[in-house]
């Protein structure tokens, strides 16, 4: 039997930084709220989804603070944060008559992540996708993962007003630690 190293987590997988890849996702770092609404007025249109590193470990699995990935689908960009197909993670059918991820990184409870009450024989791809569809509704919930947080259009567009109210009101705010100030 194949002995798998949980040890290696996703985030140790580098993302290709501003550049388009598999299934049309971005991934990119977004220091400060102007870096992030800048961002988001020029990409809007071609990405409807995406995910940000909410810094809530000491060593996170996904994603730093501050590291974004958007995408054109809950699908494409779970993928991309899960390091899907590069990393150990996987999914197995549970004897409990379910479907899971298998293989995640040392630090990570099975019993946080979405499970499907699928047939064992269900074609694989589709328990993979139903599974990352899943996971993506869960991390817009903060669900049991504080570590990483998934938004829609309207979800985002929401975060950025919200942050910038909580700056006019000279409170903490998005990336505020990392401008400049005169």
């Amino acid at each position: 039997m194949t002995s798998i190293d949980r040890s290696l987590r996703p985030i140790d997988i580098p993302l290709p930084e501003g550049k388009l890849f598999d299934g049309g996702v971005m991934f990119v770092r977004l220091q400060t709220l102007d870096a992030l609404e800048q961002f988001w007025k020029a990409h809007r249109d071609r990405f409807g989804y995406a995910c940000e590193g909410c810094g809530g470990q000491d060593r996170p699995n996904f994603l730093h603070e501050y590291d974004w990935v958007f995408g054109p689908s809950k699908l494409a960009v779970v993928r991309a944060v899960l390091r899907w197909g590069q990393s150990n993670l996987g999914c197995e059918f549970d004897e409990g008559g379910w479907w899971r991820y298998c293989n995640l990184p040392v630090n990570q409870d099975p019993g946080g992540w979405p499970i499907i009450d699928w047939d064992r024989n269900a074609p694989i791809a589709q328990v993979v996708e139903a599974l990352h569809e899943l996971t993506f509704d869960d991390w817009g919930d903060l669900g049991d993962n504080p570590e990483v947080e998934s938004h829609d259009r309207d979800s985002l567009d929401e975060m950025i007003r919200y942050w910038r109210k909580e700056q006019r009101a000279d409170a903490g705010y998005y990336g505020e630690e990392n401008e400049r100030r005169a």
